[in-house]
């Protein structure tokens, strides 16, 4: 708005801003009409606050506040007063539309039993009603329906800010996207339901929005159906990891399997053995190269990979170089070297070198394919012999190496006496 804009409307405050405007127009154009109309306007201005009567100052307060809305009376006034004045700047002054002044809203004082009682219907009526906190979180709760034998998953689920696309999913204990059973919240803050007639394992319930079934929302606790298989796992330092299992189940089909730890796929085992029809047993597996954890598993027949029991392993490093068995006689000085490599499988190309200590890879003073010695029947571990005859007293050290990687962590010192 212009500066002589405003300067009008402070003169005329009873008039709209499109009638302002309109004589701003004017006053672009026609000089004269712009003096004619200003008159006019003042002298519509002092006839109608003549006709205004002073409006009375009630008796008593009343609890109408300051800034109230106008009544009745008023808006008729407001009204007539603006007639009055287009009426006499017709033909000067175009668009004046009539002002809108919506009328206060109905508000009511109730009496103190209105009041009691209009209270109460704001409560809601049944508990479950209410939203949950939203310090709490999303939480789903699961648990076993009542009955020794009972093969039915119950859970109760809560969430402070609910969807229509929120969903409850049973799903195999850390399998991560295909589910077993499902159930819409319709959009509910809470409720509950049952998962029946499920295979003996181990299951877990989320709550889930929209079409992302990686990332959930809750999960409940873990929940066996069926009874517990316990393992016990030995041999994690040798050749063969035993596990010996009982609770089983007496009918065929049931099996172990081994998982790097923490696989979420029960699928994707590294192997596999069948148990035997007794409820207790003993199956082996080749134990890992690889150092690390490993997850063992049981699985009942037609348990869908829902497994009923599980036990972690730790396999350790056993990989090792030893120089053993140095003898001096007259001038000949012999040593047994020592080999043991199960981290990786042996190839035709591996052999041990003699070095200085400040040796480079290259610069190997003797050396031995690992074939020309004696291996035992894993094939992860031998013996060489090495002559040292020729070598002059002081510390030497053997690495073993393959043509497949680069040089292995495995060195062995030694030391040559005089001779």
């Amino acid at each position: 708005m212009s500066a002589k804009q405003r300067e009008l409307e402070r003169k005329h405050p009873g008039f709209s801003p499109s009638c302002i405007a309109d004589v701003t127009k004017q006053m672009r154009g026609d000089t004269h009409a712009v003096d004619r109309t200003l008159r006019e306007m003042e002298a519509a201005t002092t006839t109608v606050a003549a006709n205004i009567a002073p409006r009375p100052i009630p008796a008593e307060p009343t609890a109408r506040s300051a800034k109230h809305a106008p009544t009745i009376a008023e808006l008729a006034e407001a009204q007539r007063r603006y007639d009055e004045a287009a009426r006499m700047l017709e033909g000067n002054i175009i668009d004046l539309a009539p002002v809108h002044i919506p009328s206060p809203p109905l508000v009511t004082t109730p009496s103190p039993a209105t009041a009691t009682a209009a209270t109460a219907t704001k409560e809601p009526s049944t508990a479950a009603a209410v939203a949950p906190s939203p310090l709490n979180g999303p939480i789903v709760t699961a648990q076993l329906t009542e009955g020794a034998a009972s093969c039915d998953i119950a859970f109760e689920f809560s969430v402070p800010s609910p969807s229509t696309s929120d969903w409850i999913a049973l799903f195999i204990h850390d399998r991560q996207l295909s589910h077993s059973g499902y159930e819409w919240t319709q959009g509910a803050f809470r409720g509950k339901g049952v998962f029946k007639n499920l295979a003996h394992g181990t299951y877990d319930v989320r709550l889930l929005r929209g079409r992302d079934s990686e990332h959930y929302l809750a999960r409940s606790n873990p929940v066996l159906v069926g009874p517990p298989v316990t393992l016990r796992i030995t041999g994690a330092d040798t050749e063969l990891l035993s596990v010996e299992y009982s609770g089983g189940s007496e009918r065929s089909g049931d099996w172990i399997g081994l998982y790097t730890a923490g696989s979420r796929s029960n699928k994707k085992y590294l192997a596999f053995e069948y148990c035997t029809t007794h409820p207790a047993g003993t199956v082996r597996f080749a134990t890992p190269r690889q150092p690390g954890n490993y997850d063992v598993r049981y699985f009942k027949a037609a348990s869908g990979y829902a497994y009923s029991g599980a036990a972690t392993v730790t396999v350790p490093n056993v990989d090792s170089l030893t120089a053993t068995s140095l003898t001096v006689t007259g001038g000949t000085v012999t040593c047994d070297v020592v080999w043991k490599c199960r981290s990786r499988a042996r190839t035709s190309g591996d052999w041990i070198g003699l070095f200085e200590p400040t040796g480079t890879s290259r610069q190997y003073l003797l050396c031995q394919y690992l074939s020309h010695g004696t291996i035992d029947a894993s094939g992860n571990a031998g013996t060489l012999h090495f002559d040292l005859s020729k070598l002059n007293p002081g510390t030497y050290e053997f690495r073993l190496f393959s043509p497949k990687s680069d040089e292995l962590p495995l060195r062995a010192p030694v030391v040559i006496p005089r001779h």
